[in-house]
């Protein structure tokens, strides 16, 4: 039950080390395992959405062609708030958009939160 919260509760990247479990007395008690978890940093983007949009296009989310993947940003177009800010670039992953986690989402999903945003929009990214 740790373990599961842990990994629950963890975002970005969970590196975890397994191995077979012996019970410490040859018989069938209980057992313990050692996990590492591997965190990699996130940081945010505030963007102002201005009339040439966020500037970006996405790939990826649950069900697409290629599986279950997390939602990365595809394109950094020339114009629009991402270029503006220099902060965004091809291959990060989007996290969360105003605090709203798109872990589970859709692409379609994604996309309709990321057009419904307006004003200033804070990105949760991972490099």
């Amino acid at each position: 039950e740790e373990a599961a919260a842990v990994l629950k509760t963890t975002a970005g990247k969970v590196t975890m080390k397994l191995g077979r479990l012996k019970a410490s007395d040859g018989g069938t008690g209980c057992c313990s395992a050692i996990f590492e978890i591997e965190e990699v940093p996130w940081h945010f983007v505030v963007l102002e959405r201005g009339h040439d949009g966020l500037g970006f296009s996405i790939v990826g989310g649950y069900n697409s062609p290629h599986g279950d993947l997390p939602i990365y940003v595809k394109n950094v177009f020339k114009k629009g708030a991402a270029a503006a800010s220099g902060q965004l670039k091809r291959g990060d992953q989007i996290l969360a958009v105003d605090g709203m986690r798109l872990q589970g989402l859709s692409h379609q999903e994604a996309v309709a939160v990321l057009k419904k945003v307006e004003g200033t929009v804070t990105l949760t990214i991972q490099s």
